[in-house]
């Protein structure tokens, strides 16, 4: 369990684009915890739920950065085990460890890999003992615990969560697609090493925000990698080229790197580049989330 532990001194401070709506309310959050003395008795779970490629994952590293709390990274591999017994023994390590190098944010992803609706038919009596023995840890940490112990569950399915865990998280936050702002922030940070024209205009910007409607954050962050591996292409291009041809004077290379650049790092280009990297989140998918909302609440 101890390669899964990130002392806060490790935690790397990465920057987190087009989240500050979630980043304020999970710090308002956390600042009543404090303000009030408030631990685990009274919050102890956040699940972060949404389409995929929102920044859930960021934004439960971000809590513990934030928190300068020990972060406890969970895979459904480091607590599953095919020994009897085995598994509920990884889980109150776990929790020990929690217990030790609090304040902890105890972080799993996908979270309902692990704690699915509960099958009679299909579930078998290990996987019935895993998840008893987590829901008698997070009982234990809330009468136990004299420091903060977050846990921070992500999924993109929320159905798919057993009722009694979906109980032990007290918060639920809906971490939605990027709002029209949120998108053209994020293409701006991404393409920010590039000099472009693309965001010099009130008309181009309302054409962008048209255009990625619907993109998550992870298509965007894609499209812009597409991007600068084309920059990179023209440019090793470019620069065989020259290696090549040495008769050509120095002049007319110059104007031709000023045209490919032009060409490249326009707005036509970004929304050709856009239509070759469709958005990956379809809108009826978006349903099940309204259900979850209006069923268990969570909404922003």
């Amino acid at each position: 369990m101890e390669k899964n532990i990130i002392s806060p001194k490790d935690l790397i401070s990465e920057e987190i684009i087009g989240l500050n709506r979630y980043k304020n309310k999970i710090i308002k959050l956390f600042s009543e915890i404090e303000k009030n003395k408030i631990m685990a008795t009274n919050v102890i779970g956040l699940l972060l739920y949404g389409p995929p490629g929102t920044g859930k994952t960021m934004l439960g590293k971000w809590i513990a950065l934030k928190m300068k709390a020990t972060f406890l990274n969970i895979q459904l591999s480091d607590i599953n085990s095919k020994w009897y017994g085995e598994s509920e023994k990884i889980i109150r390590s776990l929790f020990n460890v929690a217990k030790k190098h609090a304040p902890t944010v105890i972080f799993i992803d996908e979270i309902d890999a692990i704690f699915s609706t509960r099958d009679k038919l299909f579930e078998t009596d290990m996987d019935r003992k895993l998840k008893s023995e987590f829901l008698t840890q997070i009982n234990g940490i809330t009468s136990q615990s004299q420091k903060p112990i977050i846990l921070v569950g992500t999924t993109n399915k929320p159905f798919d969560l057993d009722d009694a865990f979906l109980r032990r998280f007290q918060k639920k936050m809906y971490i939605g697609l990027p709002l029209k702002k949120e998108r053209i922030e994020i293409l701006k940070y991404y393409l920010q090493s590039i000099e472009n024209n693309i965001f010099d205009s009130d008309q181009n910007i309302d054409i962008i925000k048209e255009k990625t409607e619907g993109y998550s954050s992870s298509d965007l962050a894609n499209v812009c990698k597409e991007i600068m591996c084309d920059l990179n292409e023209e440019e090793e291009s470019l620069s065989e080229e020259d290696d090549d041809d040495l008769l050509v004077p120095q002049k007319k290379k110059e104007k031709d790197h000023d045209k490919q650049e032009k060409k490249i790092l326009n707005l036509d280009y970004l929304l050709r580049m856009l239509e070759l990297n469709k958005k990956t989140v379809h809108p009826s998918s978006l349903n099940v989330y309204k259900e979850f909302i209006l069923k268990y609440g969570g909404k922003n």
